[in-house]
């Protein structure tokens, strides 16, 4: 995250409270907006990102997404295409894990990228959808987030 200026670079402005890729924009410029409304990432360029759906410390399934033709960002309201992932990396799972962690969430779900062979987290979503996963996995996604908050209750 940065606020000043970045003579040249491409960056993406997100709305803090926005889903879907909506409020998420490309821009390109010297002058970042210093707003607290915003969160400003570098532009990074992939084909596609991992989901981690991760519940009580514990990644419950991993989604591939990928964006739609001519888009660049890799949520389902912008035409994305999910996939289960299977061949996720221990280091990609750890990443994730330390995440959801340190914002001290019970359910989300967890975006990561891999730049340059290192896993980089995009963003953590505390309100993450079903989108990509089977009728049966998210009867057991939502099965272990039940167990979780039966855990957590006096």
């Amino acid at each position: 995250l940065a606020t000043g200026p970045m003579p040249g670079a491409q960056y993406v402005l997100k709305e803090r409270r926005s889903s879907g890729g909506h409020g998420v924009s490309l821009c390109e410029g010297s002058v970042i907006p210093n707003d607290e409304r915003f969160v400003v990432q570098e532009r990074m360029f992939w084909s596609d990102d991992l989901r981690a759906m991760v519940v009580d410390g514990r990644v419950e399934h991993w989604l591939r997404r990928r964006p739609a033709d001519g888009e660049w960002r890799t949520n389902i309201a912008q035409g994305s295409h999910y996939s289960s992932a299977l061949d996720v990396s221990p280091q990609a799972e750890a990443l994730a894990l330390r995440a959801a962690r340190a914002c001290n969430l019970l359910w989300c779900g967890v975006d990561l990228l891999e730049v340059n062979g290192e896993w980089t987290v995009l963003e953590v979503n505390p309100g993450t959808t079903f989108h990509g996963v089977t009728r049966e996995e998210g009867q057991a996604i939502v099965e272990s987030v039940a167990d979780a908050i039966e855990r957590t209750l006096p």
